[in-house]
């Protein structure tokens, strides 16, 4: 059940275009509005050249007759009765202090909670004042509070965020995607391993139509072993685990991130490789919601990202963010290489050597 609004449904507004909200104090608040935009606020009783009058007891739609200053604005306030709630929800944040406003303004949008240790140290401010500022919107009923160490509070009402059209296109089967990418691999990467060095990549993502017997998140769609040597006084090998997990543009979402993070279990360094079909690259600040976001939880996971945009039958294939090397537990990495590489066993024992 959505949180209960501190403020009443009772709306009206007169021929001077005024409306008014009943405050839980029974106090009342006027609000002027011109075609769906605040002009003022103030509380009634307050001096005035346009006191508004004939406030009526419900609210009506006015005459298209209407005459006189702000009749004209009826209609369109009418058909705006949207933009006119989505105003009148906002309208607590007149009742508050700055640093209440300040740490309503910290708060996640999506309903997610912040710690109130983490708001003191962020509003650099003192403990009893951050508590007064808190008391004031909890009052006001614009936060919850929720538990946690030091205790937490979130928005009452979270704040859906628009959501924006993804790219018409794409490819139809994920699968289609693999080949491309392994060729990539083998071109800028496997030209870098000469014998005694070693490097393969496989394809290890389910056929189509199949589904993982290993679980999900289990296994990534590419998988890359490189062994390479250093000389050094003390000579030495270093084996690495690469992974890549694929997706299509039109199935891309911050989840993909962790499913990438998630391999980090058995591999060194992680990949999420992205069919991507907007015109600004992923990295860039103009580019779309969807790819900040996951860029943002891909530099949070250590998780590098592969950026895959079709021209004509190839594909130009740009690393957009670097991954951090991870030390897998040597017995899953060791039990990874040989259930999925077990026709390079021979190989790779003689490589390391």
């Amino acid at each position: 059940m959505p949180a209960r609004s501190p403020w009443t449904a009772a709306c009206s507004w007169n021929d001077a275009g005024w409306i008014y909200v009943l405050l839980p104090a029974h106090d009342t608040l006027c609000v002027k509005f011109d075609c769906g935009q605040t002009i003022s606020t103030r509380k009634l009783g307050e001096s005035t050249s346009h006191e508004p009058r004939n406030v009526p007891m419900r609210p009506r739609r006015p005459s298209p007759n209407a005459r006189g200053r702000g009749g004209g604005h009826f209609p369109s306030l009418w058909h705006q009765g949207e933009r006119i709630k989505n105003t009148i929800g906002a309208l607590p944040q007149l009742m508050v202090s700055d640093l209440a406003e300040k740490i309503r303004g910290l708060l996640p949008k999506d309903g997610s909670t912040l710690g109130n240790t983490y708001l003191i140290r962020s509003l650099a401010v003192q403990p009893e004042d951050y508590l007064k500022a808190r008391a004031e919107l909890e009052d006001a009923g614009l936060i919850v509070r929720g538990v946690g160490r030091g205790g937490t509070i979130r928005l009452a009402r979270p704040v859906a965020e628009p959501v924006e059209p993804k790219a018409p296109g794409g490819v139809k089967e994920e699968r289609s995607l693999y080949d491309p990418l392994k060729r990539w691999f083998d071109k800028v990467w496997g030209v870098e391993y000469k014998p005694p060095d070693f490097y393969t990549c496989k394809i290890t993502g389910s056929p189509a139509g199949h589904k993982r017997r290993s679980g999900k998140w289990s296994r990534p769609d590419l998988a890359i072993v490189t062994i390479a040597s250093a000389e050094f006084f003390v000579p030495s090998k270093t084996l690495e685990v690469t992974t890549v997990e694929v997706k299509r543009y039109s199935e891309l979402d911050v989840v993909a991130v962790f499913e990438a993070a998630s391999h980090g279990k058995f591999g060194h360094q992680s990949y999420l490789a992205v069919e991507w079909l907007e015109e600004k690259d992923m990295d860039k600040p103009e580019a779309s919601s969807i790819a900040t976001d996951v860029m943002k939880e891909a530099q949070r996971f250590g998780v590098g990202v592969l950026q895959m945009r079709p021209r004509g039958s190839e594909w130009d294939v740009q690393e957009v963010l670097e991954p951090h090397r991870n030390v897998p537990d040597p017995e899953d990495c060791s039990g990874f290489i040989e259930q999925v590489f077990e026709d390079h066993h021979k190989q790779i024992r003689n490589a390391i050597k």
